[in-house]
């Protein structure tokens, strides 16, 4: 039976040690259930979760257990509808969908320094500048300031996110965020480097440092990439793990 949830403890119990559960109890933590446009469901077999969803503005996630509901889980999603849908590679076959986009699931596993890399990296609320950085690295999904802005810093404001900047000869030239973070999990993202900065290791400062404090609280630390950047990552001191997988709006 898929329902909506009831029970936030029962809900982050399920979410506590995987990337797509993180994104998931994050914006529940975050937004509760007073927002219609974002909405939490949990699959429960003999009243155990199985499976957890959310859709956010139409943008669905899921994070199942191999002994959920597979074709429950497809009825659900079909009924429901979504402008994407993001999971593990190996869910989304398992539905029974077609991926429009792939790529790798990197952890964190110790942090490998450049001691020739002169920046400094500290967080910030400096939304705008981060804004400007991403929007000039051509940020895949960033969409308008205003809508990305009221999203990432309510999350923020929660506790649920942050973001870090990397700042060298007296300019911000780099950003990384944990997008979504849990009592176990950190998920980072969104990192880029201003383009006249790139190839001097800024962005590899900046998501190491940002990697490297959320794995001295305990927790895992997750990111996706495509499948070509997944060298520079393990520079970094991160392994692929899985693959993530992406389809487009039905």
């Amino acid at each position: 039976m898929v329902k909506l949830v009831d029970d936030d403890k029962m809900l982050y119990d399920f979410c506590d040690n995987d990337p797509f559960c993180a994104q998931i109890s994050a914006y529940r933590r975050a937004y509760g259930d007073g927002v219609p446009e974002i909405m939490f469901w949990m699959q429960l077999i003999d009243g155990a979760p199985r499976a957890a969803i959310s859709r956010v503005d139409g943008a669905v996630t899921l994070c199942a257990e191999a002994s959920a509901d597979y074709e429950e889980l497809r009825e659900f999603l079909d009924f429901l509808g979504f402008s994407s849908l993001k999971t593990e590679f190996s869910v989304l076959e398992r539905i029974g969908y077609r991926a429009d986009a792939a790529g790798s699931i990197v952890r964190f596993v110790s942090r490998n320094k450049c001691d020739d890399i002169h920046a400094a990296c500290g967080f910030t609320d400096d939304y705008k500048t981060v804004f400007g950085i991403l929007q000039k690295c051509g940020f895949e999904g960033l969409g308008d300031y205003s809508h990305w802005l009221a999203d990432i810093s309510h999350r923020c404001r929660h506790g649920v996110a942050k973001i870090m900047l990397c700042s060298a000869e007296s300019k911000n030239v780099a950003c990384a965020s944990a997008l979504f973070i849990t009592e176990t999990v950190a998920f980072l993202g969104a990192v880029g480097t201003l383009p006249e900065y790139r190839g001097r290791g800024f962005a590899r400062e900046t998501v190491g440092t940002l990697a490297e404090l959320f794995k001295n609280e305990g927790k895992d630390v997750y990111l996706f990439c495509k499948d070509k950047l997944v060298p520079f990552y393990e520079k970094v001191g991160f392994q692929k793990v899985g693959s993530w997988a992406a389809v487009n709006g039905n």
